[in-house]
């Protein structure tokens, strides 16, 4: 089990990009996952990616969390997985595994892709990204042009 859970948080858009090309298979169960969980679904991921980061000891300084809703938020990824891998897109699943040749391959290539839409919907906040953007204000734009004008 720590094996599928070491592979969700590096596939949920978090871990370099794969080198190989994911089989047809991979990516047929890549977007099951997109088009079988809702934005709810997508947001959970993204809360629980977020308490993951947060427990980083490097950022336990600049961020709190509410502990309490640690245990129902993994409660609630584990049921949402299981439901992925189990129902939804089982059959995707299956082929995929197939089609790698290695389960961890096929998780990681098609999570990757649920992992990428659930941090743009997150990214679509308009307070969100202004948080993005806050370190742009102490750029120097003049020294960017210079350096990235041909």
């Amino acid at each position: 089990m720590r094996i599928l859970t070491a592979l969700l948080v590096s596939s949920l858009g978090l871990a370099a990009a794969s080198t190989q090309a994911a089989t047809p298979e991979t990516e047929t169960f890549g977007q099951c996952l997109i088009g079988k969980t809702n934005g709810d679904d997508r947001l959970l991921l993204a809360r629980w990616i977020t308490f993951a980061f947060a427990s980083h000891p490097i950022v336990q300084d600049t961020v709190s969390m509410d502990t309490s809703k640690l245990a129902e938020t993994d409660e609630n990824v584990a049921n949402l997985v299981m439901s992925l891998l189990t129902e939804r897109c089982a059959g995707e699943a299956k082929a995929a595994v197939a089609a790698e040749g290695n389960a961890a391959v096929a998780m990681q290539k098609a999570f990757e892709m649920l992992g990428m839409v659930a941090s743009q919907e997150v990214m679509m906040d308009a307070t969100t990204q202004a948080r993005i953007n806050a370190f742009g204000g102490y750029l120097d734009e003049a020294r960017l042009n210079s350096a990235l004008t041909p």
